[in-house]
């Protein structure tokens, strides 16, 4: 399942907090097992580095758009 959501603070400024959960029942082979870390979701942690039979992931992030199309992002993000 993944869940996103995105709210506009101001003008230029969003809060966007995306969300992940892969949940398996039984047993489960080790490379259909649930991963952490993508490009967009957990960043810093490369795609396998950790897996487990279920995974939750959220993450927080405020968006600034300084000038034109460059921006900055703050980032929180919390695994279980």
């Amino acid at each position: 399942m993944d869940i996103r959501r995105y709210n506009l603070l101001a003008p230029h400024t969003v809060l966007a907090l995306p969300g992940f959960a892969n949940l398996n029942v039984g047993e489960v082979p080790f490379k259909l097992a649930a991963t952490f870390g993508w490009s967009f979701l957990l960043r810093g942690y490369y795609n396998g580095r950790y897996r487990d039979n279920n995974a939750l992931a959220f993450q927080a992030e405020v968006r600034q758009r300084l000038i034109g199309r460059l921006g900055v992002r703050y980032l929180h993000q919390q695994a279980t």
